[in-house]
């Protein structure tokens, strides 16, 4: 899918590219953090519709969307990386909670762009704070917790 500027240059609609031509855009709220790069968010689906998580914290919901960061990779928490692992998510978590903490308009903190990569066969996309107009992705980048991927 692409965008013809109004310069005419032919764009692609997406800013990295692994997402396919779907693409959506929701009020959020991220409910944990699996890892340093994927979170479990509550979305607002309009008309007073949303998803939801049940109070267990351990096992997400159907209806809850886990979605995994695109365009970058943080340190899994596996045995020769646990330590990294540990701290890009302790570091994710501390990002979320200041934003909620900032954010006083509403129950949705953030804006949740996904879309379905059908490379990964996952739901990808970006975490945005609504306080601050930062991205998840490039917070973490820019705290040396994650690093940029693909195109």
């Amino acid at each position: 899918m692409t965008n013809r500027s109004e310069s005419g240059n032919t764009d692609s609609v997406l800013e990295r590219g692994v997402l396919e031509s779907r693409l959506w855009h929701y009020r959020g709220l991220v409910l944990r953090t699996v890892d340093g790069d994927t979170v479990d968010v509550q979305l607002d689906l309009g008309f007073g519709h949303t998803t939801f998580m049940p109070d267990a914290p351990d096992r997400p919901h159907p209806l809850t969307c886990r979605i995994r960061f695109d365009g970058v990779d943080a340190p899994e928490k596996k045995k020769h990386t646990l330590v990294a692992g540990r701290e890009a998510q302790a570091a994710l978590d501390a990002w979320v909670e200041a934003q909620v903490q900032a954010w006083h308009q509403d129950r949705w903190p953030f804006i949740v762009r996904t879309g379905f990569s059908r490379h990964l066969e996952r739901w990808v996309g970006e975490v945005f704070s609504r306080a601050s107009g930062v991205s998840a992705s490039d917070w973490l980048v820019r705290s040396g917790h994650a690093v940029r991927v693909g195109s």
